[in-house]
């Protein structure tokens, strides 16, 4: 009886945790919280989390409920904040977030036909493709392809590999190991043109020299992820959506310990075709009288820049949207710590605390 009587007063002296998990709210309350009345909110609301049935919460205790809606607003609102949209936006852009990597997993994960393949892959186009392929004939150097977790970018990537030179060394670093649905589909897809099982590499199994010697040896492709949270690895500041932000150093400073260029490539849906687009081709060197971190800084930058054009464009098809404000939080320890002068190019801590893989 005496939690009834809180609950009741909580409905009606927050009533946005009335609507969030104690309850629904009316229609006039509805719009001025959320800035519309359209009904199909509500099942955008539901789809990120901010559910109204009481019955998903029958077994917690309304202090548990209001902890944990206290939790989805102040989400909401650091999203909303950094994405520069209105909240009932973001609610939009969360759902449709949840939904489009549900169809990206579906298809990375999951056994598919070879008419599916086919017609999947035949949504593929690559408007750079001929500046591409001068390059790769033009530029015999190993490189980088330094990518994000954006759009449809199992796929993508494995298109764009189809197009490098024959008997040019491919290689994908990842954090975890493929799953054999992934092969498989790939193997379909793709033949021996797909970046195959004996290319991926696995951050357990590889040590950052073998990645250094690769690259050093040539005519190695070494594709990598710029784009992940912070809890793998060691982290650059660097400017994001206007703000200081911290994002992975480990491609940019593979690049500049190596002396390799790195091609950005950021993979994206739009009006039915699954594009692939790159961003300016880098020359990762240390120039003038600048140090090394300098050079790291300069390339991490301009990945994180095309990762901000296409977020603002289409904000729902990156992968680690929903731990956006964890990138704007500075990290603790000695993990992201930037390496002193006495840390050479050849120096296994210093690599090992610069590499990052996902998969």
């Amino acid at each position: 009886m005496f939690l009834r009587l809180i609950t009741s007063r909580l409905k009606r002296f927050l009533p946005w945790v009335g609507f969030g998990l104690l309850g629904q709210r009316s229609g006039a309350a509805f719009q001025r919280w959320y800035g519309t009345t359209d009904p199909g909110l509500q099942s955008v609301v539901n789809a990120v989390g901010c559910h109204t049935s009481d019955q998903i919460y029958s077994k917690q205790t309304p202090v548990t409920r209001l902890s944990q809606s206290a939790e989805q607003w102040r989400n909401l609102q650091l999203h909303a904040f950094f994405l520069r949209e209105p909240r009932a936006r973001t609610l939009q852009i969360l759902g449709n977030n949840q939904k489009f990597l549900a169809q990206v997993e579906r298809r990375r994960n999951s056994v598919l036909s070879p008419a599916a393949l086919s017609k999947h892959q035949s949504q593929f186009y690559i408007p750079q493709l001929s500046a591409f392929k001068e390059l790769v004939d033009y530029d015999r150097r190993s490189r980088i392809v330094a990518t994000y977790h954006f759009g449809d970018f199992v796929y993508g990537l494995n298109e764009l590999m189809c197009h490098e030179v024959a008997g040019r060394k491919r290689l994908l670093y990842s954090q975890e190991r493929a799953s054999s649905a992934y092969f498989h589909n790939v193997r379909l897809a793709f033949g021996a043109r797909g970046v195959a099982a004996d290319g991926q590499l696995t951050a357990d199994q590889t040590s950052p020299l073998a990645l250094l010697d690769s690259l050093r040896q040539g005519h190695c492709t070494l594709v990598m992820f710029c784009d992940l949270p912070q809890n793998f690895g060691a982290t650059v500041a660097v400017k994001f959506l206007g703000r200081q932000a911290r994002f992975p150093r480990g491609p940019a400073l593979l690049a500049v310990t190596a002396g390799v260029p790195v091609l950005p490539v950021i993979c994206y849906q739009h009006a039915g075709q699954h594009r692939v687009h790159f961003g300016k081709y880098l020359e990762a060197s240390v120039t003038g009288s600048g140090s090394r971190e300098v050079a790291v800084k300069r390339v991490a930058q301009s990945l994180c820049a095309l990762l901000e054009e296409f977020l603002a464009r289409f904000p729902a098809q990156w992968r680690y949207l929903r731990q956006l404000p964890g990138y704007f939080i500075e990290p603790g320890g000695d993990a992201c710590r930037p390496p002193s002068p006495k840390e050479n190019s050849d120096d296994t801590g210093c690599l090992l605390r610069g590499q990052q893989g996902a998969g």
